[in-house]
């Protein structure tokens, strides 16, 4: 059973509690918002959609993010899967920035290690394929 436990998030001046919460559900929060946003950010599939409406979306989408992360950097690690889902989390969003081996730096190149350890101890396979990059 995942390591449940309660965080408070103060985002930006509001606080948002998670109860009962594990890093799963949060990772699976954020494979949601992730893929939400990229929809946004698809020009597209936003044709009845006006700039101004997409921005302010865009906006909520990332700022829900920042919540999540907070959360997910509070949140006590106590197993394998625990540390593999906020790995995951960073590696997701460092994707965005499409960093290759070439031009990582030695903490990306670090991190990427840890990920891949990290499925092969919890045999997690399936949180590579719901991250992009």
């Amino acid at each position: 059973m995942p390591n449940s436990q309660t965080v408070v998030v103060d985002y930006p001046s509001q606080k948002y509690p998670l109860q009962n919460t594990n890093l799963k559900s949060l990772f699976s929060l954020w494979v949601s918002l992730q893929d939400t946003l990229d929809m946004y950010r698809d020009a597209e599939s936003l044709t009845a959609v006006t700039q101004s409406v997409r921005e302010k979306k865009l906006n909520a989408i990332v700022d829900a993010q920042s919540i999540v992360v907070t959360a997910v950097c509070r949140f006590r690690s106590e197993s394998f899967e625990d540390l593999l889902y906020k790995v995951a989390i960073w590696k997701s969003d460092a994707s965005v920035f499409k960093i290759s081996i070439n031009h990582a730096d030695r903490r990306n190149l670090i991190t990427k290690s840890v990920f891949a350890d990290l499925l092969r101890l919890t045999g997690r396979y399936e949180v590579k394929s719901q991250i992009k990059g």
